[in-house]
């Protein structure tokens, strides 16, 4: 006898949140259909000429369904704001992919995603890639257990000597740099890495995941590497 049961079940969709957005979303369910990708995204109109979005995933390669949902969810509520009823599905992707440009008067550079508890001798600063969500790191910064500041550097050209002057405040004479995230966010890092050593300052522990890796697998990742910086 075989028996297929089903796996973990992701967070409850914010069905009313989108709805007030314009957007309708359905539960998720199971799809029958097997496909040579991790993730699908297809799209078609419905009855009324609206855009229906259709997300199938192999669970068996993206593991944390939650993080796939946050995604899914970020992604939508740029929809309203990104165009109107004759943008192509091409258009909006393409912007999406346009790097986003900022100068100190249109916001900071750094955002800081979780103050830290106590004494801590190290500072971990999330460094972002491309495609992945702002939600991402701020579900990160909420499975992270350890005492050390978290901060979030913000998508965009920002020079590596203009991130360490944003990180400045929270490092201080003594403090450790830590770096981490996603993979594609690797190249970035590791310069910021080298204008730390290249500038005097202690060689900072640079940490990187695959985009499928959940969370709070990250987190604790993280949190030893700061564990030890200190």
């Amino acid at each position: 006898m075989l028996v297929f049961t089903g796996g973990p079940q992701p967070a409850a969709v914010p069905v009313e949140e989108l709805a007030a957005q314009g957007i309708r979303v359905s539960e998720p369910t199971t799809h029958d259909a097997d496909t040579a990708f991790p993730l699908t995204l297809t799209a078609h109109p419905d009855e009324g000429g609206g855009l229906v979005l259709t997300v199938a995933h192999d669970p068996a390669r993206l593991r944390d369904a939650d993080a796939l949902l946050a995604d899914v969810v970020g992604l939508l509520r740029q929809l309203p704001g990104r165009g109107d009823q004759y943008t192509t599905a091409r258009a909006f992707l393409a912007e999406l992919r346009e790097p986003v440009t900022r100068d100190s008067d249109t916001g900071p550079l750094l955002r800081e995603l979780r103050a830290g508890a106590g004494e801590s001798g190290a500072v971990v600063c999330l460094v972002p890639a491309p495609g992945v969500l702002s939600a991402r790191y701020e579900r990160l910064a909420l499975n992270y257990a350890g005492p050390e500041p978290l901060a979030l550097l913000e998508q965009g050209e920002w020079s590596a000597e203009a991130q360490l002057a944003a990180l400045a405040p929270l490092l201080g004479p003594e403090r450790r740099l830590v770096l981490g995230g996603f993979s594609g966010g690797g190249a970035a890092a590791y310069e910021l890495a080298q204008l730390v050593a290249r500038t005097g300052g202690r060689p900072p522990l640079v940490v990187l995941a695959a985009a499928a890796t959940p969370d709070a697998d990250l987190a604790r990742t993280l949190a030893a590497a700061a564990a030890r910086a200190g």
